[in-house]
């Protein structure tokens, strides 16, 4: 069954399965994080988008549960196998109604400025940034929920500036604060470049739409960004040069990073593109590390 723009827009609720028991599910807008009972006596409204990384049985038998209690899964992935983890395991969902094409809204919501929030952004990039690095969630999420996550999440310090999805492009880290995206710790990944996540890359099949729409709405990012911050496209980078990590992995699949570096040069003057940059600088005000300043 397929679902609209609006139920897909306002109704998601992305849950992440965590490991242990009483199965317990993180809830990506409040950070709560219920035991799966809690969760069905809530009888949360709209459409379930669901995540698990552990245990595929389990996960299988808490997405059935859900199905029981009447609450309609829109979407369910949990760990692939274990030499390709990157290539989860598709629970069971909807197909989703593909959507016209429109240009992405972007969004400047950035991460409270608190000491809590902070070890998320501690400081400012190191002599500048000189990158512009491509990651893939290996998620079903939404952008919007992308960033939910990382704002709820208490112990974990992993963050990144951009996140896109089919509709919209989010941004969470002002672009004068490093994150941790790059898993090369103090390195160049993550002291000197701008992360930018391409979200719903577990879609496949039928619903394959949404990546494609998303990775193509990361193409302007990116371009517009090299815009903003004086770069070119040799400054692009995948999360896989920083650690070595399988990342991003639909690209990679696919072999087609060089076809995506192409892409974004090829989207460089566009006006779109110049409009998206236009919009960047002007959220982000002063707030920008960049060798050669602003260029809108």
């Amino acid at each position: 069954m397929s679902m609209s723009i609006r139920s897909r827009c306002s109704d998601e609720t992305a849950l992440t399965l965590l490991e242990g028991e009483p199965p317990r599910l993180e809830l990506h807008r409040t950070g709560e994080v219920p035991t799966l009972d809690e969760l069905l006596s809530r009888r949360p409204e709209g459409r379930i988008v669901l995540s698990a990384w552990s245990d595929p049985p389990r996960a299988a038998a808490v997405t059935e549960r859900l199905r029981r209690a009447g609450l309609r899964v829109a979407a369910a992935y949990g760990p692939g196998p274990a030499a390709d983890p990157w290539l989860r395991a598709d629970l069971g969902g909807e197909v989703w109604e593909e959507l016209p094409p429109s240009p992405p809204r972007y969004a400047y919501l950035p991460l409270p400025d608190t000491a809590e929030q902070r070890v998320k952004f501690p400081g400012p990039f190191r002599d500048g940034i000189a990158f512009v690095t491509i990651h893939n969630t290996a998620e079903p999420f939404s952008a919007r929920d992308e960033r939910a996550r990382v704002a709820n999440r208490r112990e974990v310090r992993t963050s990144f500036h951009y996140v896109a999805d089919e509709r919209e492009i989010v941004q969470l880290l002002p672009l004068d604060r490093h994150g941790w995206h790059a898993g090369d710790g103090e390195g160049d990944g993550n002291l000197r470049s701008v992360g930018i996540e391409i979200c719903r890359s577990v879609f496949r099949g039928d619903n394959a739409w949404l990546y494609r729409r998303a990775e193509a709405n990361a193409v302007l990012l990116a371009a517009a960004l090299l815009k903003v911050l004086k770069l070119g496209p040799a400054a692009l980078r995948m999360h896989r040069d920083w650690s070595g990590k399988y990342c991003p992995h639909r690209i990679l699949e696919a072999g087609a990073w060089d076809e995506f570096v192409a892409r974004v040069a090829a989207r460089l003057a566009a006006p779109a593109t110049s409009a998206l940059a236009a919009e960047i600088a002007a959220a982000n005000g002063g707030r920008i590390a960049a060798p050669g300043g602003f260029s809108t």
